[in-house]
């Protein structure tokens, strides 16, 4: 009978799980809380892909109310990392990862 019950919850309940996105329509106006966001039947795949970067490639996130933006370029070569530990994580040789690194500003 509990099988039954759980089963029933289940497959009555809402199948919309896209309610936790929102992409701005920014061709309308904006607020101090931002954009409106478009109907979810008009957003394609597009909207969700930007090659415009080049080389660099960021990491957002917005899920929390203080969002945030890591450039792996930065975060890769410009600290004090150990050059040998970035040759690991990252399958340059040594003298592109030196390079980098003098180019950013990193050390180590």
């Amino acid at each position: 009978m509990l099988l039954f019950v759980c089963l029933f919850a289940l497959l009555s309940s809402s199948s919309s799980h896209a309610a936790d996105f929102c992409v701005a329509k920014l061709k309308g106006a904006g607020n101090p809380a931002g954009y409106a966001c478009r109907m979810p039947s008009k957003v394609t795949v597009d909207d969700f892909v930007f090659t415009g970067l080049g080389v660099a490639v960021a990491v957002v996130s917005f899920s929390d109310p203080d969002p945030g933006l890591q450039i792996t370029d930065f975060a890769f070569f410009a600290n004090n990392l150990s050059s040998e530990l970035l040759e690991k994580s990252t399958f340059l040789d040594d003298a592109q990862v030196k390079k980098l690194k003098k180019v950013l500003g990193g050390t180590g």
